[in-house]
């Protein structure tokens, strides 16, 4: 194809180009008035009047639709700096939970620690009263034996007064007496605890301890939880 020819058809082109520019400017400026317009108020209503009413309509519709987003962000955004504060709420309420916790397990610790250690002075304490009272109890247990020891003699005399011997009893007999006595002597209880071997000479020196009743006795009160019970040798035949 010549150059000529291809100008020919560029330049035409460009006419056609043209001539469709111009016509929709035409449109634009007339308003679409081939069209019929609506009407208001029994008055027609022109294209570019519509036109414009669509596009604020388009405007006001965007903007409620970005005034909608914009709340909606910024209720998101309040919802989520809610739920932070709750967060930061119910950590900090945690932690004083667990603070609380600690402090209250350390009280405790140290309480169990305290009473232990009451618990062992209180042991120790009675340790040595114990051991102190062990040591008091013997001083005076010793110094009730001797008393009693020494009214052994009075006693067995008469034990003795009050016994009668069985009459198939053999000499040289001997028994071990339980006696259990009140604080003035008074005998309230004789078992034989060691016997003869002879069951009627030990019936009998039973009897005989009952009927010497009141004994001599130590008067000190002091004496009488040491030997409120004690063993009596009975011998007749070596008195």
């Amino acid at each position: 194809m010549s150059r000529l020819l291809r100008a020919g058809l560029f330049a035409r082109a460009v006419l056609f180009t043209a001539a469709v520019h111009s016509a929709l400017f035409i449109v634009l400026i007339q308003g679409f008035s081939w069209f019929t317009p609506p009407k208001r108020g029994g008055e027609p209503i022109s294209a570019s009047v519509v036109f414009a009413r669509d596009i604020g309509d388009w405007r006001a519709e965007d903007l409620r639709k970005r005034e909608g987003a914009a709340r909606a962000a910024r209720q998101m955004g309040e919802a989520l700096a809610r739920q932070k504060e709750e967060r930061r709420a119910a950590e900090k309420l945690a932690q004083q939970k667990r603070a609380e916790e600690k402090e209250k397990k350390k009280r405790q610790k140290q309480l169990a620690e305290r009473r232990k250690a009451e618990q062992a002075e209180r042991a120790e304490q009675a340790a040595r009263e114990a051991e102190n009272k062990r040591k008091v109890d013997a001083v005076w247990r010793r110094a009730a034996e001797d008393a009693l020891s020494a009214l052994i003699g009075r006693i067995a005399a008469k034990v003795e007064r009050n016994w009668r011997r069985p009459q198939t009893s053999r000499a040289g007999l001997r028994a071990t007496i339980r006696v259990n006595v009140a604080r003035d002597g008074s005998v309230t209880g004789a078992r034989v605890t060691r016997s003869s071997g002879d069951p009627l000479f030990d019936q009998s020196a039973e009897r005989a301890v009952l009927k010497a009743s009141p004994l001599p006795f130590p008067k000190d009160p002091q004496y009488y939880e040491f030997i409120d019970t004690f063993d009596f040798k009975f011998h007749p035949d070596e008195l």
